[in-house]
């Protein structure tokens, strides 16, 4: 194994992870979340000619869990920040010159909010509410929330099973939002709507504006003239529309998404950088581009001078001539970025304060590869590179092929130093977009569909093979890892086939069935779509569960899981690990306290990325 100046310790010290933007008036805000404060997330200010501050010093910690998610919890408003605080889940107020935060809620039940803006005429925040109640029944409405203590919550939109991006128009007098119900995921098929408020902000009137179809509508968003905007794939790609009188426009009619899936809540990934122009981002094969769309619908590409090849989930936000994001390169880190129209590109801050030299870095190589049914797949390849050693003649690296959670999602291409920690130790990294995944349209998006821990396996199978028949690695030594969904394809690519010699999986999923009954509300029919209906499709479950074929594993494995866990519970890694001991099969499995899904301690971080590369290196005999 060669040796690499990436230690473990770095990758856990780099991953400091943006969240949330605002842009008010002058001032720049977003979250960011850092392990060596075991996850805690804070809003920092940006301001010209001074240095950046925390809002919420702690133990205030800005999150929230509607959806399980989170997502859009804070927003700003004329130097007064609301935020949601992850403790108690309630709605806080700071000013600059208080000293410590002020609640505006009284969360009597387990009450979430997410997803919140500021009506600046009637002084209320319109948000997402998700109150659980003891008898396990979970309630999401729109509600008006008066930040003065006049009067109670207002329920303004409820009966619909999930809502989502509430946006007001510039005269405050129409509120656009999207909704959906069961079995649908906001990727499947959701509703539009839009009501005209009276003087209190109560709806005089409503009505669904788009999703007559089974389409997907997202992201709406008012011009500074009042026009609507939305993205939808009815095209068969997330294009951006507009509502002119009673027409709808595809303003982005091109063969490219303009959002990402709906995991979190407030993103969005276009806005109106001056009355006449839009300016917004979209993916194209992996790739995300600029561009500029003017009032009569002209598209034009936009190019900075600082290279960026991959959007963070936050999206971007967009403010009179300012365009904020977090975004990353090929050979760059992820950072906050401030940029104008005109291409001028201001670097707030980076994700780590470690500069990689360049001759260190793998930078990723895009493939295609053939499907058992001749449809193309896609992936990320990194050679091994580090300066200071290289292979004997005729030696082939060892593969790691990474498997995205979601299922529904994709990689980024952006700088990982996670990724880079194993291509400088000699390892071949191929980061798979396998079918099911977004950037690709929403025709490869769905093939996934009743194809679940089939087509994805497949195709980290197919890619490897690729790799191996280029004669780029060596066929002996093929890994995979995967956290979350991610895991499941790991644990069913060595559970179902024999083409990996070791595998990790993070809070794997083990147990489809299990699955089903346990989880929360927002992925609670979510296989429905990717398996088929429980329990009338209850053997395909116990099929294409790797629990219930843990006999048919014979290589060794390494496990990690969260204690808690709300999204994959722990017992679904637990029993695979006491399965395959029961079995004599070497696992290895490491449980941490405290974390929930995805770590967010540097200490455990760390702790799991050097036992994962012991454990390969014991088994591949590297």
């Amino acid at each position: 194994m060669w040796e690499s100046p990436i230690s473990a310790s770095l990758v856990a010290s780099s991953k400091i992870n943006f969240g949330d933007l605002a842009i008010d008036g002058n001032d720049i805000y977003w979250t960011e979340t850092n392990p060596e404060e075991n996850g805690r997330s804070v809003i920092v200010r940006h301001r010209e000619n001074a240095p950046i501050k925390i809002i919420n010093r702690a133990p205030y910690d800005v999150k929230n869990r509607v959806h399980e998610y989170g997502g859009g919890s804070f927003c700003a408003h004329n130097g007064t920040v609301f935020f949601s605080n992850f403790t108690d889940q309630k709605i806080y107020r700071v000013k600059e010159t208080d000293k410590d935060p002020e609640p505006i809620t009284s969360n009597f039940d387990d009450t979430r909010y997410a997803d919140y803006i500021f009506d600046a005429s009637r002084k209320n925040l319109i948000g997402i509410r998700e109150t659980h109640s003891e008898s396990g029944s979970i309630e999401n409405c729109i509600v008006a929330i008066d930040t003065e203590g006049r009067q109670k919550e207002k329920i303004l939109a409820v009966g619909a099973d999930f809502y989502s991006s509430p946006r007001l128009s510039p005269d405050a007098k129409f509120l656009a939002w999207i909704q959906w119900n069961h079995p649908n995921m906001p990727w499947d098929s959701t509703e539009l709507w839009v009501a005209e408020l009276d003087n209190l902000g109560d709806f005089k009137s409503c009505s669904k504006i788009q999703g007559f179809q089974k389409e997907s509508v997202c992201d709406p968003s008012w011009s500074p003239e009042g026009k609507l905007h939305f993205v939808s794939d009815v095209s068969g790609w997330w294009n951006i529309y507009k509502q002119e009188d009673d027409d709808i426009i595809n303003i982005t009619p091109f063969e490219a998404e303009f959002t990402q899936p709906k995991w979190g809540l407030g993103a969005i990934f276009y806005g109106f950088v001056n009355k006449k122009e839009l300016f917004c981002a979209f993916n194209k094969k992996g790739h995300w581009s600029f561009g500029k769309i003017s009032h009569d619908n002209v598209f034009s590409d936009t190019k900075f001078d600082h290279e960026i090849n991959d959007i963070g989930r936050s999206g971007i936000k967009v403010h009179d001539n300012q365009i904020l994001l977090s975004a990353g390169s090929h050979v760059g880190q992820e950072s906050i970025f401030l940029m104008n129209e005109d291409g001028l590109i201001n670097n707030l801050r980076n994700s780590c304060s470690n500069e990689f030299p360049v001759d260190l870095i793998s930078v990723p190589e895009t493939i295609e590869f053939r499907t058992e049914d001749a449809e193309i797949a896609h992936g990320f390849f990194y050679p091994p590179r580090n300066p200071k050693f290289y292979a004997p003649n005729n030696e082939l690296p060892p593969l790691l092929v990474l498997s995205h959670g979601g299922p529904t999602g994709s990689t980024s291409t952006a700088l990982n130093v996670a990724i880079q920690f194993w291509t400088t130790r000699g390892f071949a990294v191929l980061d798979v977009n396998y079918r099911g995944s977004t950037g690709y349209g929403s025709r490869y998006r769905k093939s996934l569909y009743g194809k679940w821990g089939i087509s994805d396996v497949q195709d980290c199978i197919n890619g490897a093979d690729f790799l191996v028949r280029e004669r780029k690695v060596d066929k002996e030594k093929l890994a995979i890892r995967g956290s979350s969904a991610g895991g499941f394809t790991t644990l069913a690519a060595l559970t179902f086939t024999n083409k990996f010699q070791v595998g990790a999986s993070y809070y794997g999923i083990s147990d489809l069935e299990a699955l089903a009954i346990e989880t929360h509300k927002f992925e609670s029919h979510y296989m429905e779509s990717l398996i088929g209906k429980y329990p009338e499709n209850k053997k395909l479950y116990l099929d294409r569960s790797p629990l219930m074929h843990s006999e048919r594993l014979s290589c060794p494995i390494i496990l990690f899981q969260g204690s808690d866990d709300k999204v994959v519970p722990p017992n679904q890694s637990q029993r695979m690990a006491n399965s395959l001991e029961t079995q004599g099969i070497k696992v290895s499995y490491t449980v941490y306290d405290g974390e929930g899904h995805g770590f967010r301690k540097s200490a455990n971080i760390e702790d799991s990325l050097n036992s994962e590369l012991e454990f390969y290196l014991d088994v591949l005999s590297i």
